[in-house]
């Protein structure tokens, strides 16, 4: 499975193409909304969504979907549980033999 790389591009800049720009200058391609020009995207009209949506085609740019992060946790887990266990076999068990 391909790493999809995403981020907070608010904190760039409160203005939505900005933080397009910042994200694209840095090779990434994915953007977890959450402000764009100063506002909550939950807040805004359907101009303002139509206008972020025209932004993020200009960039070529894609939100990051839930499924996506759905993806990231589980594969975060199954990493964690599969170094658990490695470590588990490693230090916890009694090892036999000679030493």
């Amino acid at each position: 499975m391909a790493v999809k790389l995403s981020g907070f591009a608010d904190e760039i800049d409160d203005n939505f193409e900005n933080q397009l720009k910042g994200l694209k200058e840095n090779d990434i391609e994915y953007i977890e909304v959450r402000g764009v020009n100063g506002k909550n995207i939950s807040v805004l009209n359907q101009e303002e969504l139509g206008e972020a949506k025209k932004l993020l085609e200009k960039y070529n740019s894609q939100m990051t979907t839930a499924d996506d992060i759905a993806s990231a946790v589980i594969s975060a887990l199954e990493m964690c549980n599969s170094h658990t266990a490695m470590i588990e076999n490693i230090v916890i068990k009694p090892q036999t033999g000679n030493f």
